[in-house]
């Protein structure tokens, strides 16, 4: 759901991004949402909350391949 909002965020800015849109980019109705935020506030709260709690995994050998994989993980 995150990963969605970022990315509609992305597409048309913050203002945007709408529990409506956010819903059918998901393919579900927009009151099952609720069950998960109870609304773009909190959304935006979870956001900040998981980008900056984010850390590359640790791992020995194969730099390149664990850093490519982290980049591409990154909302």
């Amino acid at each position: 759901m995150l990963r969605a909002a970022v990315a509609l965020a992305d597409d048309g800015g913050i203002e945007s991004l709408t529990m409506r849109k956010l819903a059918m980019e998901l393919g579900v109705v927009p009151m099952a949402l609720s069950k998960h935020v109870a609304n773009k506030d909190e959304l935006r709260a979870r956001r900040d909350i998981a980008s900056s709690a984010w850390r590359p995994p640790r791992r020995e050998g194969k730099a390149r391949s664990v850093i490519v994989r982290a980049c591409i993980a990154m909302p």
